[in-house]
């Protein structure tokens, strides 16, 4: 056998390795594109999520003359003394389904899997006061002095 086949398998052999490398480049590459498409996908949907969720109680407020009485209340200051057992019951539920709201916005801030800025779409701005403003402080503290202020109303 002579050396000039050997020197072509040879070159074949390496024109058939570098087209397998490329071709291994080119699919990770595409892999990343689609990961990244994917991962803004889910973010979308998560803030889409979460413009749905802040919609509905800003519709079941603006459709339920029991709970927008009370809302209006609880934002004019009228002391609990002045509500009755109904409408604080309809507040603290409202509130405790508000602050679950947040509590689940800020553990995705937490965790990365949105960006902070999601925490000023909530849409309450004094829940919103009562949030942490520094990523990395804990959900509770924000929502304990929340809910201090919030005893503090209740015992008015």
């Amino acid at each position: 056998m002579s050396i000039v086949p050997k020197v072509l398998m040879s070159r074949k052999s390496h024109v058939f390795e570098a087209v397998g490398i490329g071709t291994v480049i080119v699919s990770l590459l595409f892999v990343a594109v689609e990961l990244h498409q994917n991962t803004k996908a889910v973010h979308g949907q998560t803030n889409q999520a979460i413009a749905d969720n802040v919609n509905a109680l800003y519709l079941a407020i603006a459709t339920d003359n029991e709970l927008s009485a009370a809302w209006h209340k609880l934002l004019n200051n009228v002391p609990s003394s002045q509500l009755s057992n109904e409408e604080k019951i309809i507040l603290e539920m409202a509130l405790l389904s508000g602050f679950r709201r947040v509590e689940n916005i800020w553990y995705q801030v937490e965790e990365g899997l949105i960006e902070e800025r999601a925490l000023t779409r909530i849409g309450y701005l004094p829940i919103q006061k009562c949030l942490p403003q520094k990523h990395g402080r804990s959900t509770v503290t924000g929502l304990t002095r929340c809910s201090s202020s919030i005893l503090n109303y209740r015992s008015h």
